[in-house]
């Protein structure tokens, strides 16, 4: 079975982040599949990341990195609130240390809190729970993506603009956005 090569783009920016590419780099050249290097090089099963078990050791070592008199504050503010942080860590994200939502024991206080608080989060715990008013894209990324590439093959001189100067490429697709795109409103 052949993986779609964003899939496999995916597996290896998974190996890189886990600092393990080279052992899967050297089990994919032996012939192994790359969701089995995959699973070797990192020793574990299909299915097995981003687990409840996961979240929670990875919020436990990094509650545990941080230096002891800063958790003692962190711990003491909570606790002043009336907050229990037995079992817990505390999630900036979610609000500030006397905020009972931000002190979470599992994935599942992470999503109630963001749905609570109507909050998009994106990472270990995924949750779209923002509900106000959504940005409008006056035109879509991938258009003017295309009516850049456009522009710029028949633009030398724009090209070489675009290539040295960060503005001048922003003020292009600004140009894109205007001319094709959805009229601002007011």
């Amino acid at each position: 079975m052949n993986l779609p090569p964003q899939r496999i783009a995916s597996i290896e920016a998974e190996m890189d982040a886990e600092g393990i590419r080279h052992i899967y780099d050297h089990l994919v050249s032996q012939g192994e599949s790359p969701s089995m290097a995959a699973m070797l090089a990192s020793m574990k099963a299909p299915g097995s990341w981003n687990t409840g078990k996961d979240f929670s050791k990875k919020e436990n070592d990094r509650m545990r990195s941080l230096d002891e008199g800063q958790r003692e504050d962190i711990t003491s503010l909570a606790k002043n609130a009336g907050i229990s942080t037995h079992g817990k860590t505390y999630n900036g994200q979610l609000g500030g240390y006397t905020d009972p939502m931000a002190w979470v024991s599992d994935t599942t206080d992470v999503k109630h809190a963001a749905i609570a608080k109507e909050m998009d989060i994106d990472g270990m715990v995924k949750v779209n729970g923002y509900r106000g008013p959504r940005k409008q894209v006056r035109l879509a990324k991938d258009i003017v993506d295309r009516l850049e590439v456009d522009a710029r093959g028949k633009n030398r001189k724009l090209d070489e603009s675009c290539k040295k100067s960060d503005n001048a490429r922003k003020e292009l697709r600004s140009k894109l956005v205007n001319k094709h795109g959805a009229r601002k409103k007011d």
